[in-house]
């Protein structure tokens, strides 16, 4: 029989999560598998227990959004194990679960399916990031659905910060906290060794998933399986301007944004001459980051993802 690990974040969603620990509680307690339940205690604890556990299951579901994904997807390649994951998506954004077809408002046929004798697996791609900041401390982190620098970081910062508002519009709220302060990051940047840009851009968006921030479209030639990981470059443009051609990221539009470039890539490199906001997965990894590498680790990991 399998043996399922289930990581439940209850703090995820601001409060989704635990309004539907009744309906998980009984499910996990009544099905067949008697799952190992393990409720996050503290910041990196299912990164922790995953690293530590992992080799003992062949399953391991996440319960939460993408900030818990990441710490359990962190944790499987601490472990070196290959179990396949699942996700329940009851968090703030639940970003990589869209590229799943897996959505939030399902949680009662999403608990069926992920718990099914027969789900549909497939290999998907992650990347990897190492930051060396200004002060020569290194960073290194895996991703599973996106990492930014520059404005769309600084905006996961001012995100993490909301308090009373959840998904698309709490980002919105942050971006325009973010328009009152906003700055260029200002560096070199490389993809497979060939030279993108050697000046002042408002932000590069990495995705491995098509969207981040609870909807916005920042990566929409994304793909989770083909073997590359998507750059979209946007140059810094006026506040008016930003305010006007932003939110078409919001309805999968920000291909019609001249002021927007889109590449695929297996190596990243960008040197920056002034320290930088990065984020991974909407975890603020730096705020003073210098330089930055980002690799594709392809076909990586094994995934539950239910088919229309």
């Amino acid at each position: 029989m399998n043996k399922y690990l289930v990581i439940i974040n209850k703090f995820a969603g601001k409060g989704r999560v635990i309004n539907s620990l009744p309906k998980l509680s009984n499910f996990f307690t009544n099905h067949p598998s008697k799952p190992e339940v393990v409720y996050t205690q503290y910041p990196k604890h299912a990164t922790e227990y995953v690293a530590t556990h992992g080799s003992d299951f062949n399953f391991i579901v996440s319960v939460g959004g993408d900030g818990t994904l990441n710490e359990v997807v962190n944790g499987i390649l601490l472990n070196g194990a290959r179990p396949t994951v699942g996700v329940i998506p009851i968090g703030s954004g639940n970003d990589f679960a869209y590229n799943l077809n897996l959505l939030r408002d399902k949680l009662t046929s999403n608990l069926t399916y992920l718990f099914s004798k027969e789900p549909v697996i497939s290999e998907v791609d992650i990347g990897s990031i190492q930051i060396k900041n200004d002060d020569e401390v290194i960073v290194n982190r895996y991703f599973i659905n996106c990492c930014g620098v520059g404005f769309d970081a600084f905006v996961a910062y001012l995100n993490q910060s909301q308090l009373f508002f959840k998904g698309n519009i709490s980002y919105i709220i942050s971006i325009f906290k973010a328009l009152m302060q906003y700055k260029p990051i200002i560096g070199t940047l490389t993809l497979d060794k060939s030279l993108i840009f050697d000046d002042q851009k408002l932000f590069v968006a990495v995705g491995n998933g098509v969207r981040a921030g609870g909807g916005l479209y920042l990566t929409p030639r994304a793909v989770v399986d083909d073997n590359f990981l998507d750059a979209s470059i946007v140059d810094f443009i006026p506040r008016l301007k930003l305010v006007r051609k932003l939110p078409l990221a919001l309805f999968n539009k920000l291909e019609r944004v001249k002021e927007a470039q889109f590449y695929k890539f297996k190596e990243f490199y960008l040197n920056l001459k002034s320290p930088a906001y990065v984020h991974a997965d909407g975890e603020i990894l730096s705020n003073r980051a210098k330089e930055i590498s980002i690799n594709l680790q392809s076909k990586r990991l094994n995934f539950i993802r239910q088919v229309n």
